[in-house]
């Protein structure tokens, strides 16, 4: 996005150092951050905030505060964005439903919200978010999802990776064991066409509301956001593909 939008300027943070230390865009900076903690950043200071994939970095707990520190740092009219995948993906096989079941309990017995990717738009209606909107579009994993599918199916070896200590804690397995049944469940993405379904919400921050002792007659219009792309307004996911498991 800095390439396509040379006239804006782009803040990625993470809780780690894992971002290009080689291509960057000169509009383009980052920071290690833990959300956590409270984003370092001025109130109204972004005209678009987009977040995704921490279903097993926030403990449930802690949800609407993240939200919250989400909406500060967006100025009013600006847009807010949440992505995320739920932690069970769908047509499992035998192997991968086991497993999946073993994970689930162990994110829940330590805090997290296993199904926080259902709830999205009902966390920023709370947090009082306007014009909240949400879509979710299913994705293959393996190479039976043709190009899609197949980029799927490597990240989720990244993520059976980043996971194989928490896993093996859960289950008792040795590094043979864990291996084994990793390469297990990557034949049955492929027999049972296994997918997962990503969900989206988005929505406005409200201006503030005028004072007592302004006029009744003061207008507050939303301002013109160059930073944004229409994208932002209306993600390009297909609508309800499939059944939201």
């Amino acid at each position: 996005m800095s390439t396509e939008h040379t006239e804006t300027n782009f803040t990625g943070i993470d809780i780690s150092a894992v971002w290009p230390t080689e291509i960057r865009p000169r509009n383009c900076r980052f920071q290690v951050v833990n959300a956590l903690q409270g984003l370092p950043f001025e109130d109204n200071t972004f005209d678009f905030v987009h977040q995704r994939f921490l279903i097993m970095g926030y403990p449930a707990k802690d949800w609407p505060f993240v939200i919250k520190e989400l909406i500060r740092v967006t100025k009013p009219g600006g847009i807010i964005e949440l992505t995320e995948i739920p932690i069970v993906s769908n047509a499992n096989g035998p192997e991968l439903t086991k497993l999946m079941e073993v994970l689930e309990q162990g994110c829940s017995s330590r805090g997290l919200d296993t199904k926080a990717a259902k709830k999205l738009e009902g966390m920023m209606r709370e947090a009082g978010i306007q014009e909240v909107k949400g879509c979710h579009a299913s994705i293959p994993v393996g190479a039976w999802g043709a190009k899609v599918g197949q980029l799927m199916r490597e990240n989720s070896a990244g993520t059976w990776s980043s996971l194989k200590g928490f896993i093996k804690e859960l289950t008792g397995m040795n590094d043979t064991q864990y291996e084994a049944m990793i390469k297990r469940i990557f034949v049955e993405y492929e027999h049972y066409k296994c997918y997962v379904n990503c969900y989206c919400a988005w929505g406005v921050k409200p201006h503030p509301a005028p004072r007592p002792e302004e006029s009744s007659s003061t207008s507050y219009n939303i301002p013109a956001t160059p930073s944004m792309s229409s994208s932002t307004t209306s993600p390009p996911y297909p609508q309800n593909p499939h059944p939201q498991h």
